[in-house]
């Protein structure tokens, strides 16, 4: 069974449910449930809390089979398109679960009605999306790419829940990322996002490989050029980056400096499409470890259970890893 490694705040009655009838898709929703709660592009907080209250209160008082509400093309909006991967409603045997689903996505489209959102499935190298002013966006494994269906002539702006390499088309219109931390703000460069909320010591980090970029947190604004990199969680702008190494995800390599083990295995997961089990005392570890291209993903949790000193075997679906 995949379980849903912490700090994923969805709440223990949703999470107890979908582990007894549909626990691959922990993630998906996991990942909607972020979106309405904090990353939603539309929505006053309040409305998103009510939302979530909705969703609780659902699970609550559901009891009785009822087929999902089929979300109807209304003429004043544009049709809603999402990329959620696996999200089958088939699989899930109780209405209570069914309700669930069903009532994240409604509200994703409720609040966000001219916005579309491509989920990149799990084991996925990469996805290119184009946006509507031509810029490119390289998204890994599960990230999620919010962006209305036109931009208007005061900002281009998406929304990104995981990790991202953007070449933004020249403007003399601001682009702006939005992270769950964070404000990324240019005007035509290439530079990589990467936010993923449910991380251990979850924060955001740009890379910039040309151009100029201004990142905006909550407590300080930044200004970094090519080869330089910022943690939000730090405030520390880092110098001569490999950017190439670094981005090196978008053709098949990886590199991590320094990072929680936790962190790591969760982007593998997402990479290769595979479960992966290690105690806390493994995750919160920390690993350097950089490769070219990391095709095998035996050879990859070789590599780093070597490094940390651990072993690993093979179970269903996936690896657990395990202290000596």
């Amino acid at each position: 069974m995949k379980h849903l490694h912490p700090p994923y705040d969805l709440p223990e009655e949703i999470l107890d449910l979908l582990r007894i009838d549909n626990p691959g898709i922990i993630p998906e929703i996991a990942d909607v449930w972020h979106m309405v709660g904090t990353d939603a592009p539309v929505a006053d907080s309040s409305r998103k809390e009510r939302v979530r209250a909705q969703v609780l209160a659902s699970i609550q008082a559901s009891s009785s089979p009822a087929p999902p509400p089929v979300l109807r093309r209304r003429s004043e909006r544009s049709p809603l398109r999402l990329a959620f991967s696996r999200m089958s409603l088939q699989a899930t045997a109780h209405s209570v679960v069914a309700a669930c689903l069903a009532l994240l996505v409604v509200a994703s489209f409720v609040m966000s009605p001219d916005i579309v959102t491509v989920r990149v499935p799990s084991g996925t190298l990469v996805s290119q999306v184009t946006l509507p002013d031509g810029s490119i966006a390289s998204l890994s494994a599960g990230s999620l790419l919010s962006f209305p269906e036109s931009f208007d002539s005061t900002t281009r702006r998406v929304t990104l829940h995981g990790a991202a390499f953007l070449d933004v088309e020249p403007s003399s219109v601001p682009f702006e990322v939005v992270t769950f931390d964070a404000v990324t703000r240019v005007l035509g460069t290439s530079f990589s996002v990467e936010a993923w909320p449910s991380n251990i010591e979850a924060a955001s980090r740009v890379v910039v490989a040309t151009g100029k970029v201004e990142v905006r947190s909550r407590e300080q604004a930044s200004i970094l050029t090519p080869g330089q990199a910022l943690r939000i969680s730090s405030n520390t702008i880092e110098t001569d980056v490999n950017v190439p190494l670094v981005t090196s995800w978008r053709t098949g390599g990886l590199s991590y400096s320094n990072e929680l083990v936790g962190n790591v295995l969760a982007d593998l997961e997402r990479r290769y499409a595979i479960q992966l089990e290690a105690p806390a005392s493994i995750r919160l570890r920390r690993i350097s470890i950089q490769k070219r291209q990391a095709s095998d993903v035996a050879e990859v949790i070789g590599d780093i259970s070597a490094t940390v000193g651990i072993r690993y075997r093979a179970i269903q679906g996936g690896y657990e890893l395990y202290l000596q």
